[in-house]
C-alpha cells in the first residue's frame, strides 16, 4: 500500500467515522465510554473513536476534516459542532490531558463521566431469565455467555432442529 492510499483512506474512511461518532456523542445517542465500547468490542477494533481522537488530537482531526469538507463539499466532513467548541476550549486530546475523556499520567482519570474503580454499576432489578430471538453465530454466542453465567436462557429460532443445534454446539 502506498502512502497516497494510505492517506486517501483515512481522508475518506477513518475521518468521516471519527466525525459520526463524535456526532453520536454530542445528540447523546450514546455516552463516550457507550460508544468506544461498541466500536472496540462490537467490531473488533483496537479502541473506540472518540479515544482514538484524543490520541490523534482533537484540533489535528478538525483541521483534517475541515481541509477536506473544503475540498469536497461532503458534510461528512464538516467538522461536528461538539468538535469544533472543544478545540476552541483548548480541549485538544491526550497531549493537553482533556478532550473527549480527562488524561492524568497520560491514563484515563476520574471525572464527572468516568466513575472511579470502587464506583460499581447497581441493577435497578433482578435478572432473572434471558431470551434470544436467533440461532446464528451471534446468538449463540449470547446463549451460552448468559447459560454460563447462570441464567434461565429461553431460545426461540426458526424451528427446533436448528435450537437443538445451538444447544448441542453449545453443550
Amino acid at each position: 500500500m502506498t502512502d497516497t492510499s494510505a492517506t486517501q483512506i483515512a481522508q475518506t474512511l477513518v475521518l468521516p467515522y471519527l466525525n459520526h461518532a463524535v456526532r453520536m456523542y454530542e445528540q447523546k445517542y450514546a455516552s463516550r465510554g457507550d460508544i468506544d465500547a461498541a466500536m472496540q468490542f462490537g467490531c473488533g477494533y483496537p479502541r473506540g473513536p472518540l479515544t482514538t481522537l484524543d490520541e490523534l488530537g482533537l484540533d489535528v482531526v478538525r483541521d483534517q476534516l475541515a481541509a477536506r469538507f473544503a475540498e469536497t463539499g461532503d458534510n461528512l466532513h464538516r467538522p461536528a459542532d461538539l468538535l469544533e467548541a472543544l478545540v476552541a476550549e483548548g480541549r485538544t486530546g491526550k497531549v493537553s490531558g482533556r478532550g473527549f475523556y480527562t488524561y492524568a499520567d497520560g491514563e484515563v482519570a476520574v471525572d464527572d463521566e468516568t466513575p472511579s474503580a470502587h464506583d460499581k454499576p447497581e441493577l435497578q432489578h433482578t435478572i432473572a431469565s434471558v431470551g434470544v430471538v436467533g440461532t446464528g453465530t451471534m446468538a449463540a454466542g449470547i446463549i451460552q455467555v448468559f447459560a454460563q453465567s447462570g441464567y434461565d436462557v429461553v431460545v426461540v429460532g426458526r424451528g427446533d432442529d436448528t435450537v437443538a443445534g445451538v444447544i448441542a454446539g453449545i453443550t
